[in-house]
């Protein structure tokens, strides 16, 4: 199981993922990758554009899915990110509990919109 752990340190925010006590920095590539909505990074305690970038990172680092991270991480962002103040943690198997919650609860149109999404993701990765 990973822990996510995010601080503020001098002018600059940090987070880590811990898996079994192996300790690693959260790469915002992968999400920058599929929407760049902060170039700096991740920030949280805020409805913006660093608050959407680290929930993205989280949801496509616990989902392993582009297409339903992208679709959830606003969400997911309005939910968790933009209340956590200067130290926050949240668990692989909360987030991963959140995801399945709402997937369960999607209309078909919702469902719909996803299918679409994730051919368009298959198509950028040639596929």
């Amino acid at each position: 199981m990973k822990l996510y752990v995010g601080y503020r340190g001098n002018r600059n925010t940090n987070v880590f993922v811990n898996k079994l006590g192996d300790v690693t920095t959260l790469d915002p590539g992968p999400s920058q990758a599929i929407v760049n909505h902060s170039p700096d990074g991740f920030e949280w305690a805020y409805n913006g554009s660093g608050p959407a970038q680290l929930a993205l990172a989280l949801l496509l680092d616990t989902s392993h899915d582009e297409a339903l991270a992208q679709y959830l991480h606003q969400e997911f962002k309005d939910e968790f990110v933009t209340g956590w103040g200067d130290r926050w943690f949240i668990s692989e198997k909360e987030i991963d509990r959140w995801i399945k919650d709402k997937v369960a609860a999607m209309s078909d149109t919702d469902r719909d919109y996803l299918g679409y999404l994730k051919e368009m993701a298959a198509i950028k990765a040639g596929g």
